[in-house]
């Protein structure tokens, strides 16, 4: 039976939660429209000046590889929720190894495309492909940062299945970044 201390202590947690999801909310809406800008300025060149230039082949696995870190966050809010501390854990590690080895996996996109000749002033589509993945790879450093918080907090036993605003925040923003590469990397490879 909770007191009313406790009480008081558990809804201000919940209210400190709903704004931690409503801020994870707005931040990922401005992700969306920031790329959506980017995006409109890339399509909207006729398409002469959009010189297709092949994508490092590291792009394909890499997304594979954003694409596990989310699920791995999925994981770890379902484990979050079942009360499975050490398997939430784990799930947050390989989580945040993921997102590591993608920002790797750009830098090393980058290195093949530095290799082959292709620089920012090479084309306009090698100017976009730099100016987004670079945006991009800030946004996911920023991700990194939260999801390393919300294991700081776990590791400390203050993440509990009865708050899981942190986990459900960076699962939100991390989760917006994932849709968004899907679509910058589409748009770079058919457009």
């Amino acid at each position: 039976m909770l007191v009313q201390s406790d009480w008081a202590s558990l809804m201000s947690s919940r209210r400190r939660g709903q704004r931690l999801l409503r801020l994870s909310a707005a931040l990922s809406l401005a992700v969306i429209c920031f790329f959506s800008v980017l995006s409109f300025g890339y399509l909207s060149r006729p398409a002469a000046a959009r010189v297709l230039i092949p994508l490092p082949p590291i792009l394909f696995p890499n997304t594979g590889v954003l694409l596990a870190s989310s699920l791995a966050l999925w994981n770890a809010g379902r484990d979050l929720a079942a009360e499975h501390v050490r398997s939430m854990l784990r799930w947050l590690v390989i989580a945040l190894g993921l997102g590591c080895v993608f920002v790797g996996g750009q830098v090393l996109a980058w290195r093949e495309w530095w290799q082959a000749g292709v620089f920012l002033k090479s084309a306009p589509a090698s100017r976009f492909f730099y100016v987004l993945t670079a945006a991009h790879a800030a946004h996911i450093t920023a991700g990194l940062v939260a999801i390393a918080a919300v294991f700081s907090l776990a590791w400390r036993g203050r993440l509990r299945p009865d708050a899981p605003a942190p986990l459900r925040a960076a699962s939100l923003f991390w989760h917006c970044l994932g849709l968004t590469w899907l679509w910058i990397y589409f748009m770079l490879w058919r457009f």
